[in-house]
């Protein structure tokens, strides 16, 4: 699993410009909510991530107890010994715990919150760097056809020039170039988020 995350982490720094420690952040809430979730219900986890070597660490917090009512939430003062020296009724132990453990479950819903985030700060990014431009001709490479709209490269972001506001009788297949007024900004749709205009 650390080989994957270092990849995915290496990855998301260099061609999405997303920062390692945003990254990391996400991915560990990731887990932790899954496993808290599916496998470790009712368990406080805490999980770490080695930004070096993408190793993952996890720990589940128990409180130290003279007699166990709620093993999932409880750990002897005997057995926290192995964790803490001198411990005492009350406090709480952090007893590691295999990562693998955590589960497929974890690892698919970890998955998921790391395209969101990728999602998001492309759309972050693509408002960021085209804001200014609203208004102005953009130039852009077109890409392909959906729906009757054609979906245009521009930079590194993908725009959408809808039927409605192309110019009747101009046609452009993929690979052309094309200069288009940026007309606007859709950061609440899901797909391309430039909005294009031949008009």
């Amino acid at each position: 699993m650390s080989i994957e995350i270092l990849t995915a982490l290496e990855y998301m720094e260099k061609e999405k410009g997303i920062d390692r420690a945003d990254m990391i952040s996400t991915i560990s809430s990731a887990l932790v909510n899954a496993a808290e979730k599916s496998i470790n219900v009712g368990q406080e986890i805490r999980v770490e991530i080695s930004p070096k070597t993408g190793e993952v660490s996890a720990w589940v917090l128990l409180e130290v107890v003279d007699s166990i009512s709620d093993s999932k939430r409880q750990i002897h003062v005997e057995k926290a010994q192995d964790y803490i020296d001198n411990p005492r009724v009350g406090q709480f132990v952090e007893k590691p715990i295999d990562p693998s453990a955590l589960g497929r479950i974890a690892a698919q819903t970890a998955k998921q919150s790391i395209m969101q985030r990728i999602r998001q700060h492309e759309k972050e990014r693509i408002h960021e760097d085209y804001k200014d431009q609203v208004g102005q001709v953009v130039s852009g490479i077109v890409r392909r056809r959906e729906k009757g709209d054609l979906v245009v490269e521009v930079g590194k972001a993908e725009a959408i020039l809808p039927g409605r506001e192309r110019v009747p009788g101009e046609d452009y297949a993929p690979g052309e170039p094309i200069r288009c007024l940026l007309l606007d900004l859709d950061i609440a749709n899901r797909g391309p988020e430039l909005v294009l205009s031949r008009k």
